[in-house]
């Protein structure tokens, strides 16, 4: 690392912050330190879909409320987001702080042949790390520097400097985002959408096997988790499956992406329930 650039890019940094240009001097500043494929900064709560305020080809008054490109990464802000490790880590854990996405992911969520493989295949990520940062309402601003396929992983040293800066960072970021609004965005709330789905259909093991592989997890995890045995676990599984009328975790996932594309989820409902009503 090149202390003289590192100190001017933090000095630039720290002049940006309530500026248009802020996150835009984040992301020259990581470049001095980490060699990444992709910088994206998203705001999200729990009550409306997330913001992406930064990508790594756009300033942060250009793609506030735009869709990341592609369907698969459009899916993400609509839907996917709410199952992302980083989200749930905030949202249920309310945690902050530096992560990795391999060392906080369900067991099964980097799987190559499980529920989300679809989506990581299509975005090409090899490893991936991030900061959560808590403002106030709840919000986080989630910033995460990407490797992809072809990149080779994070070393443990890279891992380490990234922790460390983790206070700096946090402490710019809330001077920065103070003057930014933070207007809840009610454009559908899908974390209610995901924890009600079920509700009115299945039992409540039931209900609590769903929602485990909805969030990736394996048949062992959930056994752990549930404090049930494995056949225990694999009984309610195929109970899922078959009121749910899908054959497997990924078609479960699937189902579950297209009832949230559906339905505005306004109200405080089952909308697992409403779908298998008019099918």
């Amino acid at each position: 690392m090149n202390i003289s650039s590192f100190s001017q890019k933090l000095v630039n940094l720290t002049k940006a912050v309530k500026t248009d240009n802020f996150y835009t001097e984040m992301d020259t500043l990581f470049k001095v330190l980490f060699e990444y494929d992709q910088l994206l900064i998203f705001l999200f709560n729990a009550k409306s879909r997330p913001k992406l305020i930064y990508s790594d080809s756009f300033a942060y008054g250009e793609v506030q409320n735009k869709e990341l490109e592609g369907e698969e990464k459009w899916n993400y802000l609509t839907t996917i987001y709410v199952l992302d490790p980083f989200y749930r880590k905030g949202i249920d854990g309310q945690s902050e702080g530096a992560f990795r996405l391999r060392d906080i992911a369900p067991d099964n969520f980097l799987s190559s042949d499980e529920v989300f493989a679809a989506y990581h295949n299509s975005i090409q990520v090899n490893d991936e790390s991030g900061y959560l940062i808590q403002l106030e309402n709840n919000y986080f601003i989630h910033i995460v520097i990407s490797r992809m396929r072809n990149s080779k992983d994070f070393s443990t040293e890279e891992l380490q400097l990234f922790e460390e800066l983790f206070e700096t960072i946090k402490s710019l970021v809330l001077l920065h985002e103070i003057h930014n609004s933070t207007n809840d965005n009610h454009n559908g709330n899908v974390e209610a959408g995901l924890l009600n789905f079920g509700k009115e259909v299945l039992t409540q093991k039931e209900y609590q096997a769903c929602q485990l592989m909805l969030h990736g997890h394996s048949t062992k995890a959930m056994a752990s988790i549930m404090g049930i045995g494995l056949e225990t676990v694999k009984m309610h599984k195929k109970n899922v499956y078959g009121k749910t009328f899908v054959s497997g975790q990924s078609e479960l996932l699937a189902l579950f992406i297209e009832i949230l594309s559906i339905y505005e989820l306004i109200d405080d409902k089952d909308y697992l329930k409403i779908y298998l009503d008019k099918c």
